[in-house]
């Protein structure tokens, strides 16, 4: 294992608690003779070299993980995985490699491309505060945003609620990531999305960051296939040298009420049809309840918020659990509420 991935993992960054680690990266990427910013919010800009456009990398610098007392993370290697271990109980901890996987790949890129930029945003698990809260003008002069912090070794992530990036950049790439054994899925929130929200112009992906069991425990890396998305994501950086632009626009549905979570009869839809077998509603009464209805017309697909109950189109509906979604606004107002932004 490499000493700077060593280095990484041992630091402790849960959320709230990433200026260790934010210390840590501005001081290697200074040594190295890189422009370093930090902005109010805790998330680090760094730019290697002069370019008219830059490939670009964004990593987040928090984990799930508590933090135990200095020295509590030991990285042991163990049949070409890592996995984190507390020296004083002997026991397996999370090592972290949701996003620290992701760092050392940034950092990487950073070191081998003669010109790319990188972001490090803080507090992403707890929904997306730094990437939400970000200098958008560092990215103008950006051809693409990457990011490594997905589970697994062959997932690229080109939708997250809608698509990530123009079709241009995805055949772009795709020849790339054949050549390495990752297949186009959809994903769930990470920075990548909330820049995409956020209009940051560019075309925008997630991918598998070799780290498996995230926010737990046993939580362990694949070392190899770590350095696989790595040598991925340098050859996209170098072989694309032409900015993909992209602007996401949500689609705006019309809605009849119909609530859908596995493509179904709407929950509306079987609401009533209990109403009608059960307790001897007629059709005429439904439609007084609802002028809308229409027996005949299948229910359009949607979800309805966790917080606030009203019903949106899915591709406007975050993920914020393995059974629970949020909308849009919900999730960014919550965020904000937790991290102190008006």
């Amino acid at each position: 294992m490499k000493k700077l991935l060593s280095s990484i993992l041992s630091i402790q960054s849960e959320s709230g608690f990433c200026d260790d680690m934010a210390d840590f990266l501005a001081a290697h990427c200074m040594k190295a003779k890189m422009e370093v910013l930090r902005d109010k919010r805790g998330n680090l800009y760094v730019i290697k070299g002069v370019s008219e456009t830059y490939p670009c990398i964004v990593a987040h610098m928090d984990t799930v993980h508590s933090i135990h007392e200095k020295g509590a993370i030991v990285p042991v290697v163990i049949n070409g995985c890592v996995t984190g271990m507390n020296p004083a109980t002997m026991e397996q901890t999370g090592i972290g490699g949701d996003d620290k996987c992701g760092i050392y790949a940034a950092i990487r890129c950073l070191e081998k491309l003669p010109a790319c930029k990188a972001v490090f945003f803080v507090d992403e698990e707890i929904g997306c505060v730094g990437s939400g809260d970000c200098d958008l003008s560092f990215f103008k002069d950006c051809r693409f945003v990457l990011q490594a912090d997905r589970k697994g070794n062959d997932d690229w992530v080109d939708d997250i609620s809608g698509p990530l990036g123009s079709d241009e950049f995805q055949k772009a790439v795709a020849p790339i990531l054949k050549r390495s054994g990752y297949k186009p899925c959809k994903g769930m929130m990470s920075d990548v999305m909330a820049l995409r929200d956020s209009k940051v112009g560019v075309s925008c992906a997630n991918m598998s960051a070799a780290y498996y069991n995230p926010h737990s425990a046993s939580e362990f890396i694949h070392l190899q296939s770590l350095y696989n998305v790595i040598g991925m994501m340098l050859e996209i950086c170098k072989k694309l040298t032409d900015p993909y632009p992209f602007v996401y626009e949500a689609p705006v549905k019309v809605h009849s009420g119909g609530w859908s979570r596995s493509g179904g009869a709407s929950i509306r839809d079987a609401w009533l049809e209990e109403e009608r077998s059960y307790h001897g509603v007629q059709d005429t009464e439904i439609r007084e309840m609802f002028p809308d209805y229409d027996p005949g017309k299948d229910s359009v697909h949607s979800e309805y918020c966790e917080n606030c109950y009203d019903v949106f189109p899915t591709e406007d509906m975050v993920q914020v659990s393995k059974y629970d979604y949020w909308c849009r606004m919900c999730h960014k107002e919550h965020s904000h509420h937790l991290n102190g932004i008006r």
